[in-house]
């Protein structure tokens, strides 16, 4: 209501990928494609990748409430849809890819009933399997009584490649849908706008196969009803040269089409005799048009500049005298590497003329190159063009933030929407459009912290992916406007290319946030090839630690930040070998940090004597301290050759693990337990180590327990490796699946990793096993101790990847153990996740806390009755979770590009 005070009035957050929607009376029809998951199902059929659209209705009557009223689950990717009355009318289409799709690809037009949006149901709904090899989603043309409906199929032969088009009878108002006529057309339907019914006559523009004198088709159909469609006249069109058929638009009894090869002509046909089409005008420009906007004797388009600085352009013709048609002005705007913000069939949302103000918006986003051709600045924005009757002039640019959609006027503002954010222009100069408000509705984040009442969001721009620091109530995480915020281009290396730097250098995925106080510390690795001009930047992997001052959050402040010679420790415990790890890699003691650094894996065959992988194994410590200067206090050389474990940290100690092989033993191994004290981050005091049965899942000094995960091989002979996969998960069984004799295949060994949990008594002297459960036959694959109580997350066995219909179940178990505390382990549940894709991620008590990518969930499991373990509830998740921080009774996960979701655990 005030352009220079926007605000949000309501927000409902939703998984999956927008696709349009209606709003009428207060209701909000919302579609969404691309709703894509792995669903277990519960009727025994397993684990099935589901490609599926969802419409989903929202009383918005009240802003601030907004309620969800119903949803639907539309199969395969929306390719349109018409509203009429209470009737949705839905083309959605599965193009035979997706994966385990099962009816090949197909075209499914759906009418829905939605005047209760409680209860939406099917009025009425026509297959059609597609010719040939599809693989995207259909064009629609409709009228109130018809939708024709076709696209790209190709028959395994380039040069007869076809459409065919789909006629369907809307013209019921309760929705009853009547299969029509199926027109074969001459070429392929690559946009909605090759299309087109006026005076009950359907005409197409259609390009045949690739050959080198394959032509556009010009053909025109008598349509007598839905159900008979007759011929009525063809023309190929006459080309200068053998060209492809880029964009076409009806405009009454005229129509336009644009080839492609270098200089594009635009070519003038009448319609006027629908039986007898006729090749009138033709006019070469440089180029080609995208889109094309009839208004009149006059046509707009917007397409792409083949020359210069800019790739995009819009052009005005004059097509007054179809044998003329003269091209009045062209501007070219936007960088040399851009494009437009929709495909062909919905750019004319974007692409905007207003006539009342003499004005052409479009939106555009892209990347400019410099002068060695690298990637240089990323360019979004919203295109201001005067335009008269007889010419175009190009104005200024609303600068925008993410990727550039729309562009609107409204109460004397130009507002620009983007994917992440709505800005409002004063734009009385239209050369200098002025900011007047802004407002972000979306956070792309990866990484969350608590720092007192407030939260520190490590979080980035969507396309140019440049990081910053986000400061944001404690009590509202998902709030959209920061308390403060500040920008972290001051990390990047002097010499560094920006997009190559936060694309290739700055690992987000594993970079890590902790709090100290009013202190926050951020972490990450480097990769490599973001410094092209200096081969020692672009080639030493390098660990990256930063400093901000939050004593006032409203402004963050770098206190220091510096690189450091070592690679980044990516991975927790040694999951390479099947050993089960529950602690961390980079932990935070007092005001230090600590890193624990495998050896080099870049080669994995690049092994020493004896099979040792080469390199050091150590701990680097990085004091601190002084805020303003951190600085590398300590490299301690950790015992043993082989494996190392994860850390655990408890006051100033730090105790990890290690194993060597046993001499008088072949196959077999003995762990260790290292304690490193790091009371004084420059002079470290490591403890005599300890012998200890497996790796440590649990260290507990205070009541002197220790909690290890212990593992021994065993082998049986299998017929196949189906065999050997079918019981047990993908971390847990290993198979030499061939063996062979003068060629023939005479089965193998299934080589079985059995686990143990052992509970013992720790003491500076050494540890003593208190008692041992084996868990023999079942993977682990995460393990978290809470109290008295031990979870266990089991691995999804891998064989429901090939065979889901043999009754077996995928799921993993969470398994409850008790018995920590008196030194007695008792196994007292184990129940299935909720799907296949499942992980433990967390204990708190008597709460189990899992996490799934697939679809995005949260599950909480109640373990109050340690003999019934139960599921207590699942939370969908807008978007993958990339980081889960538990934070008193509340899981804030940090969903990428769908922002922070506040997750009670309760």
């Amino acid at each position: 209501s005030n352009p220079d005070d926007l605000r949000i009035l309501g927000r409902h957050a939703m998984y999956g990928t927008p696709f349009e929607m209606y709003v009428r009376g207060g209701m909000a029809y919302v579609m969404y494609s691309s709703f894509w998951a792995y669903i277990w199902s519960d009727s025994g059929r397993g684990y099935e990748w589901q490609n599926t659209s969802r419409i989903v209705v929202l009383d918005v009557a009240d802003p601030a409430s907004i309620v969800e009223m119903g949803n639907f689950d539309l199969a395969g990717e929306i390719s349109d849809s018409r509203i009429v009355g209470d009737v949705l009318y839905a083309v959605s289409y599965e193009n035979g890819y997706c994966w385990r799709c099962d009816g090949g690809q197909r075209t499914t037009v759906t009418s829905l009933a939605v005047g209760d949006p409680s209860a939406i149901r099917v009025v009425d709904r026509l297959a059609y399997a597609d010719e040939g090899y599809g693989w995207q989603r259909r064009s629609v043309t409709v009228t109130p009584e018809r939708m024709y409906v076709s696209g790209v199929n190709w028959t395994g032969d380039w040069r007869t490649s076809n459409s065919t088009i789909q006629v369907v009878d809307i013209s019921d108002p309760t929705g009853i849908l009547r299969e029509g006529a199926r027109v074969p057309v001459s070429g392929q339907i690559e946009s909605r706008w090759q299309m087109d019914e006026f005076d009950d006559v359907l005409r197409v523009v259609s390009q045949p196969g690739w050959g080198a004198n394959d032509t556009p088709v010009v053909e025109t159909f008598a349509v007598v009803s839905a159900a008979e469609i007759l011929p009525l006249g063809r023309m190929v069109m006459r080309l200068p040269r053998p060209e492809r058929l880029m964009s076409t638009r009806f405009d009454g009894n005229k129509a336009y089409a644009v080839t492609f090869e270098r200089t594009d002509p635009l070519f003038t046909i009448d319609l006027s005799d629908p039986a007898n089409p006729v090749q009138r005008g033709e006019l070469e420009i440089p180029g080609w048009l995208y889109y094309m906007e009839p208004r009149g004797d006059r046509l707009f388009a917007i397409g792409f500049e083949q020359t210069g600085t800019s790739s995009l352009a819009v052009s005005l013709f004059d097509v007054s005298d179809l044998d003329t048609p003269t091209m009045l002005s062209r501007v070219n705007f936007g960088p040399n590497w851009g494009g437009m913000p929709e495909d062909q069939d919905r750019v004319h949302k974007a692409f905007r003329i207003l006539p009342d103000l003499g004005m052409v918006l479009m939106p555009f986003s892209g990347w400019s190159h410099d002068e060695d051709g690298w990637y240089g600045a990323y360019h979004s924005g919203v295109q201001i063009i005067d335009f008269t009757r007889d010419g175009l002039v190009k104005r200024g640019v609303l600068p925008h933030k993410g990727q550039a959609r729309r562009a609107f006027v409204h109460r004397e503002r130009l507002f620009a929407v983007s994917d992440e954010r709505i800005e409002s222009y004063d734009f009385a100069d239209r050369d200098r459009p002025v900011l007047a408000d802004e407002l972000k509705f979306a956070r792309n984040v990866y990484r969350v912290a608590a720092v007192g009442d407030h939260i520190v969001q490590l979080s980035s721009d969507w396309w140019t992916r440049e990081a910053r620091l986000d400061v944001v109530p404690l009590a509202r995480p998902d709030d959209m406007i920061p308390v403060g915020s500040i920008d972290l281009g001051a990390l990047k290396p002097e010499l560094a290319r920006p997009y190559y730097y936060w694309y290739n250098g700055f690992d987000y995925w594993s970079s890590r946030l902790f709090a100290d106080g009013n202190f926050v510390y951020l972490v990450w690795g480097e990769g490599y090839y973001y410094c092209w001009d200096d081969i020692s930047c672009a080639n030493e992997p390098k660990t990256g630690v930063a400093v901000f001052d939050l004593s006032d959050p409203a402004a963050p402040r770098l206190a220091g930040h510096a690189r450091f010679p070592f690679r980044y420790p990516y991975y927790e415990g040694y999951w390479y070998t099947g050993t089960v790890e529950a602690g961390e890699t980079i932990a935070r003691v007092g005001s230090a940090l600590v890193f624990r650094i495998p050896p080099d894996y870049s080669w994995y065959y690049d092994y020493g004597p004896e099979g040792r992988p080469r390199g050091a194994r150590t701990l680097e410590v990085i004091d601190l301290a002084n805020p303003e200067n951190p600085r590398h206090s300590a490299t301690v050389r950790l015992p043993g050759d082989f494996g190392m474990g994860t850390m655990h940290v408890q006051g100033s100690l730090v105790v990890t693990s290690h194993y060597e092989p046993e001499p008088d033993a072949d196959g077999f191994v003995r762990f260790y337990l290292d304690r490193i004290d790091l009371s004084d981050p420059w002079r470290p005091r490591q403890l005599p180590e300890i012998n200890i049965p497996g790796s440590p899942a649990s260290v507990d000094l205070d009541a002197s327990r220790l909690v290890t995960i212990d593992y021994r091989w065993t082998s049986r002979r299998a017929a196949s490796w189906e065999e050997c996969y079918r019981e047990a998960g993908w971390y847990d069984y290993y198979s030499r699946y061939f063996e062979y004799d003068d060629r023939t295949y005479t089965g193998g060994t299934c080589y079985t990793l059995n686990r143990a949990l052992n509970v013992l008594a720790l003491s500076d002297r050494g540890a003593t096993l208190l008692d041992r459960l084996r868990l023999t036959g079942r993977s682990m694959t995460d393990v978290r101790v809470s109290g008295d109580r031990i979870y266990i997350g089991t691995g999804s066995t891998y064989y429901w990847y090939y065979d889901e219909g043999a009754g077996h179940d995928p799921r993993p178990e969470l398994i409850t153990i008790t018995g920590v505390r008196n030194g007695r382990l008792v196994q007292r549940s184990a129940v299935r996740m909720s799907n296949p894709g499942s992980r433990l991620i967390a204990a708190l008590g008597a709460r189990a806390i899992t996490q799934s990518s697939s679809p995005p969930e949260i599950a909480v499991y109640d373990a109050t009755r340690p003999e019934s373990t139960e599921l207590a509830n699942r939370t969908l998740l807008t978007g993958y979770g990339y980081e889960v921080q538990i934070v008193g009774d509340d899981a804030l996960c940090a969903n990428g590009s769908a922002g922070v979701q506040v997750v009670p655990l309760r």
